[in-house]
């Protein structure tokens, strides 16, 4: 028979399985301030007693830890990702139950099973956690969809302060990221026995499409170049291009949306120009089933096939349609200031959709050699090989005779650009009235500033060239999962960069300037 205590703490439990539910809702519809402890916010919370009374002075609510333990402190775990934090003062009983359920060794021994869930589409939770030897009932096994009144990752993002929320305008997504079976699935049948497909050999898996190597897929030699195993972050090569773990890592980066550019930064290495085109067809399509996710919040840019400019332009029409926020082209593939590619820029103004130029071509002699010196000076150089396409894009009229199109130069670093501006002034002011092609009469430096925008990850001179290029023509980037990125300590990185700037610039650089240009506001 049940002493009184134990009866009366039977009934607690039932009671806070309520109040637990209720809260659920609450937050489930977006009433953020009902979160206890949501000081790293800055939003007040309104105080409901109710569960901390409820909670045991001492021990938990069920002997060792029961599932009730295990839901609440789960759920302020996870809500710490969206950077709310218990207020210790005012929920000291919260706090302490919360940190005595996390350290018990019952609860840690089911964190490899939850780390491979978060990991996993929900669909395929119950034959994962089968295959891990998990201890549960086959019946409780999960669902093959989301339960009724469940928080989904992106509704959690909801809850940042809009004050708050940073907007990463250069992320990434590699070839050694991607799914194996993406061109498999989504090429045309007669295409897929040419196109990409991984090959394993040894410990290492390889890109292998029409009989060549095109690059690596995921592998230990790779881990050494991302972010998030430097982070301490368990990755099995897929993290970057599994949405629901991609929102998790900006969630906890206080990044509220991000642009990403993919499949690689040097293009497909395709020969066959038709079956490259193909195969960017279907990489932009499961672009666009990535984005659906969390549409408000991921924007996986498509690349524009450039071995004809009516493919260009019928591909930029058709991703447009697919509800894309922009798309890449590689200026290091095709010149851009030949009078052929005017129908992409009108396209491109007609879409309304932001053509973005990203670094990776251009170098002579130095290659991206992991392993190699060379990786070092691939990157140190990468950036200023933009100066000629954004010097065609100029003195050719490109972006004088279509002033909707908008550039973007990705990656691009923005140390170089004061200089790089007044030499194109002084270079159009000497030579551009004698041209008998076209002669410039605007001066590059107020084209740059109408239509123009540069990216940048980290900028130890930012408070001196910022306000010299001006601060709605440069945005701020993460760079995740590369190993240059800010990832996860985006928000000191920022500061380092921005300091000895005033608020507004910060915000305008950091987020207005993106979210304006990608229709995210």
């Amino acid at each position: 028979m049940a002493s009184p205590g134990r009866a009366s703490t039977v009934r607690r439990v039932h009671r806070s399985a309520s109040i637990g539910s209720r809260s659920t809702c609450r937050c489930r519809r977006g009433a953020a301030a009902r979160l206890p402890g949501p000081a790293a916010s800055g939003i007040k919370g309104s105080r409901d007693p109710a569960l901390e009374e409820e909670l045991p002075a001492e021990g938990h609510l069920f002997g060792d830890v029961s599932i009730a333990d295990v839901a609440i402190a789960v759920f302020f775990r996870n809500a710490a990702f969206a950077r709310f934090t218990i207020d210790r003062a005012r929920w000291p009983k919260t706090a302490a139950f919360v940190d005595r359920v996390l350290a018990l060794p019952s609860f840690q021994k089911l964190r490899p099973f939850e780390d491979r869930c978060v990991c996993t589409p929900i669909a395929q939770h119950r034959t994962v956690l089968a295959e891990l030897g998990a201890p549960l009932l086959a019946e409780t096994y999960g669902t093959t969809s989301p339960r009724r009144g469940m928080m989904r990752r992106e509704d959690i993002g909801e809850h940042m302060d809009q004050r708050d929320r940073l907007y990463s305008c250069d992320d990434h997504l590699d070839l050694w990221n991607l799914p194996p079976t993406l061109w498999t699935e989504r090429l045309p049948q007669a295409l897929r026995e040419r196109g990409p497909r991984v090959v394993e050999e040894g410990e290492q898996r390889w890109w292998r499409c029409d009989g060549a190597t095109m690059g690596p897929s995921t592998g230990p030699r790779l881990a050494q170049y991302s972010a998030i195993g430097r982070a301490g972050i368990a990755d099995d090569g897929y993290r970057a291009s599994t949405p629901s773990l991609r929102l998790v890592d900006m969630d906890r980066d206080g990044i509220w949306a991000s642009v990403i550019y993919g499949p690689s930064i040097l293009g497909l290495p395709i020969a066959d120009r038709l079956l490259r085109a193909e195969c960017l067809r279907a990489y932009n399509d499961w672009t666009a089933e990535f984005n659906a996710h969390a549409p408000t919040r991921l924007a996986a840019l498509p690349w524009l096939p450039v071995h004809e400019p009516a493919a260009a332009v019928a591909e930029l029409e058709r991703v447009a349609k697919l509800g894309h926020r922009g798309a890449i082209v590689s200026p290091f593939e095709f010149r851009c200031g030949d009078p052929g590619w005017e129908a992409l820029w009108s396209a491109a103004e007609a879409t309304r959709l932001p053509l973005s130029f990203h670094i990776g071509g251009g170098l002579t002699q130095v290659k991206p050699t992991v392993g190699s010196w060379e990786m070092a000076s691939f990157s140190a150089c990468a950036p200023l090989q933009m100066d000629e396409p954004l010097s065609m894009m100029m003195y050719s009229g490109a972006l004088e005779r279509h002033p909707g199109l908008r550039l973007v130069l990705a990656e691009s670093g923005i140390g170089w650009i004061p200089y790089f501006l007044g030499r194109l002034d002084q270079a159009a002011a000497k030579h551009a009235g004698r041209a008998q092609d076209y002669r410039l009469r605007a001066k590059p430096s107020e084209l740059f500033r109408r239509q123009v925008w540069a990216t940048f990850e980290e900028e130890p001179l930012g408070r001196d060239v910022i306000p010299r290029i001006g601060a709605g023509n440069c945005m701020w980037a993460s760079d995740y999962p590369h190993p240059d990125s800010t990832f996860p300590n985006s928000r000191a990185a920022i500061d380092e960069a921005f300091a000895g700037l005033d608020a507004a610039t910060v915000r305008k650089v950091t987020a207005e300037n993106c979210a304006a240009l990608y229709g995210f506001a």
